[in-house]
């Protein structure tokens, strides 16, 4: 299987970094220089930049991009600034630390919903995994679950992703193949060639362990050396194993507002290889079509992170951002009082579905 795919995609929730006195204290000494900073990377080196400023509205981002340089020259805030011009990208991989980029409706989320990760059964024909995040540091935890999951004998199977804001896709690689039943192709990623984002490339390469993946970027980088300026990467790819499990035989996977990046990637490709899937829930974040962020300290001590690849879905006409990924069933359920490792209303709603 060609597995090495959209490798550094990071999404983090409004809160992951947190809005500390120290980030506010950073943001009230921004200046022009940031704006500036800020304004130099996304049109040199944002992959979502040449798709979203086209001829037709070229003019008006220009405008709006000088009024907002203006108004910090007058005095105006520079941070307030930056931030409304990355916004006005609307891309949650396009962001200054943890100021969310994209505008999202968190309403009804308590300070309860916290999931935690748990497998447990359900009921005696229904296995819960719930995955809160596809971090690094999980990857021995989701393979945990997916052998209690195979010792527990349970026909159906729910994996419970609410409030997953992304990793690594390689961490739930172990649960793609615990689904698997039918080889299929996704569509690929094209990374925008510019020194700057082959320069983050090679860093990444120099810093990782695995060895694969700094061949794999070491090449990557030979390539975008080739194609200046342009967008190189594979149309598709291909999901393939080489064996399917006899269960589960239905599986059900759980969607909310909260999920994004790598964690929309993993419905999207077990949509792809297995038939025995239904998605509930509520549309996901919409964080998907352009990803793989580099990231640049502003002069301020800020961080802005910045997308270097853009999915063929987005060239296709079937970007997802606007929407998020839709649920093949939605729950008609209110948001759950609680969620940590419980077994909680949309839980038991869902096994009863795959009964």
């Amino acid at each position: 299987m060609k597995y090495i795919y959209l490798i550094f995609i990071f999404f983090f929730p409004l809160n992951a970094l947190g809005q500390t006195a120290v980030n506010l204290k950073l943001a009230e000494k921004a200046g022009i220089v940031d704006y500036d900073r800020a304004v130099y990377v996304v049109e040199h080196n944002y992959a979502g930049f040449t798709m979203k400023v086209t001829d037709s509205n070229r003019n008006l981002y220009i405008h709006w991009r000088d009024s907002l340089r203006q108004d910090i020259l007058n005095g105006g805030n520079a941070f307030d600034a930056t931030l409304t011009y990355v916004r006005m990208f609307d891309d949650v991989h396009l962001n200054i630390i943890s100021w969310n980029s994209k505008a999202t409706d968190f309403s009804g989320y308590t300070r309860e919903y916290t999931p935690r990760f748990t497998a447990r059964n359900v009921d005696d024909s229904t296995f819960l995994i719930r995955a809160k995040s596809f971090g690094t540091e999980y990857v021995d935890t989701i393979k945990k679950y997916v052998k209690l999951y195979q010792q527990s004998g349970c026909p159906n199977l729910i994996v419970d992703i609410r409030a997953n804001g992304g990793g690594l896709d390689y961490v739930y690689k172990p649960l793609l193949r615990l689904i698997y039943d039918r080889k299929g192709s996704a569509d690929g990623v094209a990374y925008y060639s510019t020194p700057d984002n082959i320069a983050m490339l090679k860093l990444f390469g120099e810093e990782t362990a695995d060895i694969s993946l700094k061949k794999w970027l070491e090449q990557l980088c030979k390539k975008l050396e080739r194609h200046p300026g342009e967008f190189v990467g594979d149309s598709i790819y291909t999901i393939e194993y080489d064996s399917i499990h006899t269960y589960p035989r239905k599986v059900g996977i759980i969607t909310d507002v909260l999920v994004g990046s790598s964690a929309e990637q993993f419905v999207i490709e077990a949509k792809i290889i297995c038939s025995r899937l239904t998605v509930y829930g509520r549309n996901t974040i919409g964080g998907l079509d352009y990803s793989n962020p580099g990231q640049v300290l502003l002069p301020c001590g800020l961080t802005l992170r910045y997308p270097m690849s853009c999915s063929f879905r987005v060239r296709k006409g079937r970007g997802i951002d606007d929407t998020g990924i839709i649920p093949d069933v939605p729950v008609p359920l209110p948001i759950p009082s609680e969620l940590t490792d419980n077994l909680d209303e949309w839980t038991l709603w869902v096994a009863r579905e795959l009964h």
